[in-house]
């Protein structure tokens, strides 16, 4: 497998989506974009570096979307059709302890929701009109 990504190197956003895509298996930029936003509300530095483009029900970081087309494309990662996402095949990106930390607390709290459950847990936060605002 090619290296994956680095915080140093890509860019933390792109390390960090990297990182929950391997963690998830195989998932879609719907819910990394969520667990993004959660990581970067407890503490992750992500803010500077993703574009969110959002409305009172929902949003999209276009950020998450180029990556995955870039891995896609260098084959660090593969659509899975069937089941409507897809799969991180790189080695998993190199993070700091703390910033892995942060991003496994967000995984595991958020994994078993439905998609409809993590967007209302972002969209219904007090910070969430701030972030779109920006």
């Amino acid at each position: 497998h090619v290296v994956g990504v680095s915080s140093q190197g890509g860019g933390l956003l792109e390390a960090a989506a990297g990182y929950l895509f391997h963690r998830a298996g195989c998932a879609n930029p719907f819910r990394i974009s969520r667990m993004l936003v959660l990581a970067a509300w407890r503490g992750l530095p992500l803010l500077d570096e993703m574009h969110v483009d959002g409305e009172p029900y929902g949003f999209s970081i276009p950020e998450v979307a180029l990556a995955m087309q870039r891995w896609i494309s260098s084959g660090c990662a593969e659509r899975d059709e069937a089941n409507k996402c897809v799969r991180y095949l790189c080695a998993r990106p190199d993070l700091t302890d703390v910033e892995r930390s942060i991003l496994d607390g967000v995984y595991e709290e958020v994994k078993d929701l439905p998609d409809v459950e993590l967007n209302r847990r972002v969209i219904r936060d007090p910070r969430y009109r701030e972030l779109i605002g920006r």
